[in-house]
């Protein structure tokens, strides 16, 4: 989450670039972190940490989404983690 969480302040500076290299290079770790965050359990403090971590995620790399093509994805990810978190007290 580090490095999704960095890299959104990086995206409109002098390393643009080097930022969506690097996290093109990290994407498949992302899409993976997200599949999982978006997993429910049945310890619902799990759940809600998870759900937390799905939305920072999404907000985090929504202009890399957006910047490298990856729109459609970005959106898909973005509605299950809302979907998957209504009703779930988030703080993110």
């Amino acid at each position: 989450m580090t490095l999704a969480e960095e890299s959104e302040r990086e995206l409109v500076g002098p390393q643009q670039t080097t930022w969506l290299e690097r996290l093109e290079q990290e994407h498949d770790n992302l899409r993976v972190a997200l599949n999982w965050a978006l997993q429910q359990d049945e310890n619902t403090n799990e759940t809600q940490r998870r759900m937390e971590i799905a939305l920072r995620l999404a907000g985090a790399l929504r202009r890399f989404w957006q910047m490298h093509g990856h729109l459609n994805e970005g959106q898909t990810f973005t509605e299950k983690a809302l979907s998957a978190s209504e009703g779930i007290l988030v703080t993110a």
